[in-house]
């Protein structure tokens, strides 16, 4: 059943600045509501005839499962019709009879394409507004597009996100621009650079490229410049959430395994006995060492024709190797100390599935479903209900699929990283799936895979840099607020 919707202080906040300034930058740790944020933005200018109509545009699965369940939990969204604008969604858009209309990333290729879209809605929000960061992808391009297509050039923008800035202040750039069209950051990245006091550090491994770092004089530009544009909503000034516990599991690799990751480290390809391990150029040799940390590596063409340990050709190709099964059997592990409760466990590279599944179902005799590459918004959305329903006793999801939007909360309050990730947005992205409002036990606990000596350390200190430069500009951009 739903229920009125009562903005929290923070939020009735946002309500005001969204309202007043009709540009709004919504920078919310997860958890704290902003979907029903922007839905109310939505009724109360649909009241007063401001707009008519809204597109949401977010990662394919909360198009399916968080807008639409959103609308149906509140009293005052109900009356509220939507249409999902994806798959055959998106044909006769034009004549939709819906108040919202939702869609994904990538299908604004087609939509930016419309024509004479005469009921076209006044209101956009960005569902998870990093998407949008870089600029020059065909996603921001069609964004873009679409503002300059329509009449209106949707005068009401909201754009929702809680890691605004996982890679540095340049992440900004596009986020701003798709918010004011350049207002305040502008419309070049050389001229934003230049602008806002920015550093060229040249690449350390000799290739020519540099790469730009922000001064602390940038921070402080940029916050200022954004402060009528951007508001920040920290989660610990507003809601007692669990704590969040991070452990580090070490993994140590098996004598041959690291052996190989040893000699990885010293050579660009290495013979495998079922095909070739390649690694042309310093990125792709730094993806194969974490490949092995993690036990299964892509093959190179070479190795689609495979030998026995014979030497034997066999007829079946293969695309992956496992080389080890340690971090799974240390997952095993993991399941049974912690009494079978149930486990969130992200996996990087589709090799890592099954494997993953091989040592789950040993202890929990039940093979995990996973949320990735292939499984369709729907299916994903049954997915992600079972967890939450207590079916599963784990489940495996890909960063890039569950970061966003989903609400994992009642399923558990454990997570396992099998494979760390560079990326901190979809790190705390998902992270915060767990720990947000609903999650009922006290701790939230990530648990780390780390082989003993390889990148995965490396990994988690370059994740620690990158929460802390973002967490001091958020805290810029707060002071700028008060």
């Amino acid at each position: 059943m739903s229920k009125p919707f009562v903005p929290h202080q923070y939020q009735a906040d946002a309500i005001s600045k969204a309202l007043s300034w009709q540009r709004l930058g919504l920078f919310a740790d997860p958890g704290l509501g902003k979907t029903a944020t922007a839905l109310e933005v939505f009724r109360r200018l649909r009241e007063s005839l401001d707009v008519s109509r809204l597109l949401v545009i977010a990662p394919l699965r909360p198009c399916y499962s968080v807008w639409p369940n959103e609308v149906k939990a509140w009293d005052q969204f109900r009356d509220m019709r939507v249409h999902i604008a994806h798959g055959e969604g998106l044909r006769n858009i034009r004549e939709v009879d819906a108040d919202i209309i939702v869609t994904n990333p990538e299908s604004l290729a087609c939509i930016a394409e419309l024509k004479d879209w005469k009921n076209c809605p006044e209101m956009i929000a960005v569902d998870e507004l990093t998407k949008f960061k870089h600029h020059t992808t065909g996603r921001s391009k069609n964004l873009r597009k679409l503002f300059k297509r329509v009449r209106h050039g949707f005068p009401w923008r909201m754009g929702l996100t809680g890691t605004p800035a996982p890679n540095g202040l340049e992440d900004l750039f596009g986020q701003c621009l798709a918010l004011d069209d350049g207002k305040r950051l502008g419309t070049e990245i050389g001229d934003f650079r230049t602008n806002f006091w920015f550093v060229p550090v040249p690449d350390v491994n000799g290739t020519g490229h540099v790469r730009w770092e922000a001064s602390d004089r940038s921070r402080v530009m940029v916050a200022d410049a954004v402060s009528d544009l951007a508001l920040r909503i920290n989660a610990k000034d507003h809601l007692k959430l669990p704590e969040l516990h991070e452990v580090d599991v070490r993994v140590p690799l098996p004598d041959k395994a690291r052996a190989l990751y040893d000699e990885l480290r010293r050579e660009l390809v290495i013979e495998m006995a079922t095909g070739t391990v390649a690694a042309l150029a310093p990125g792709a040799l730094t993806s194969k060492c974490r490949q092995v940390a993690n036990g299964a590596v892509y093959l190179s063409e070479d190795g689609k024709i495979l030998r026995t340990d014979h030497g034997a050709p066999v007829s079946k190709a293969r695309t992956s190797e496992v080389v080890h099964e340690a971090k799974a059997e240390a997952l095993a592990d993991l399941i049974e100390e912690a009494g079978q409760q149930p486990m969130l466990v992200v996996y990087e590279h589709r090799p890592e599935i099954p494997l993953i599944q091989k040592h789950v179902k040993r202890v929990t005799g039940s093979v995990p479903p996973y949320l990735g590459g292939g499984v369709s918004g729907a299916e994903g959305a049954k997915i992600e209900a079972a967890w939450n329903a207590g079916r599963l006793p784990v489940l495996l999801v890909h960063p890039q699929s569950a970061a966003h939007g989903l609400n994992l909360q009642a399923g558990g309050n454990l997570i396992v990283w099998y494979s760390l990730i560079w990326d901190l947005e979809l790190y705390l992205q998902l992270n915060g799936r767990l720990r947000r409002q609903g999650q009922t036990a006290d701790t939230v606990i990530v648990y780390r895979l780390m082989a003993e000596r390889t990148i995965d350390q490396r990994v988690a200190r370059k994740l620690r840099r990158k929460e802390q430069d973002q967490d001091d500009f958020l805290a810029l951009l707060q002071e700028e607020d008060d």
